[in-house]
């Protein structure tokens, strides 16, 4: 499952894009992963990057299943991801795609989820203790996003993922594309994914770039 769409663009306020998106062969199989820092510094931006590239020098050979070697994989790459960026935090959201199966991996409010002709279905939930009030429409949109940032929900260099990181595994979707991403699209692009596979995939060049110009967050998706 090779990535068909992959964009990390910063926003129009921000100086540093501590997002990062990247998608990989590993072993029999592809991971795609999104990253969103929490703190857009520089540091934080090493941070995240280190982090990717430590994960892609994993070993993905191994006799495990895919989610536990993509579990395992996270907590060696964020191990060792340098003490110079000790503390600096990040969402995360990743998929290992091997033949028919997809193991889920995530932390904090990056996304994974399935275009449908019904629109977008979420496979993993914001870690915020708000977000069912979200879905219940206890609380407003607005009043979400500006509550959701824990830092405690997010990965931390220098600490274990353990009890963070929520894995599952599940058949690859039959039929739709699956969508990584991180709160700065998600937040934004709710009514283009209430549209069907075909209008989700014609419209999303034209939306990304109309997003690029006007997001004050940091944006990062994949599509694959």
């Amino acid at each position: 499952m090779t990535s068909r769409f992959i964009m990390s663009h910063p926003g129009i306020e921000e100086i540093v894009n501590a997002d990062h998106a990247c998608s990989w062969e590993a072993g029999r199989g592809h991971v795609h992963i999104v990253c969103d820092g929490i703190g857009h510094s520089k540091d934080t931006q090493s941070a995240v990057q280190s982090f990717c590239k430590q994960l892609q020098r994993a070993n993905w050979d191994g006799t495990c299943s895919a989610e536990q070697m993509l579990k395992n994989n996270i907590e060696t790459a964020l191990q060792s991801v340098p003490s110079d960026y000790q503390g600096k935090c990040f969402c995360v959201a990743a998929v290992l795609a091997i033949d028919n199966e997809i193991a889920l991996a995530h932390c904090g409010d990056c996304r994974v989820g399935c275009l449908t002709d019904g629109g977008v279905k979420w496979f993993t939930k914001d870690d915020s203790p708000l977000f069912q009030f979200y879905l219940d429409e206890r609380v407003t949109k607005e009043q979400y996003l500006q509550s959701r940032n824990l830092v405690t929900c997010k990965l931390k260099v220098g600490h274990s993922c353990q009890g963070m990181i929520k894995t599952k595994t599940m058949p690859k979707p039959e039929h739709g594309e699956l969508l990584l991403c991180s709160d700065g699209f998600w937040a934004d692009a709710e009514d283009l994914l209430k549209g069907t596979i075909k209008e989700v995939q014609g419209s999303l060049n034209a939306f990304t770039s109309d997003l690029a110009k006007t997001a004050e967050d940091n944006f990062s998706l994949i599509l694959v």
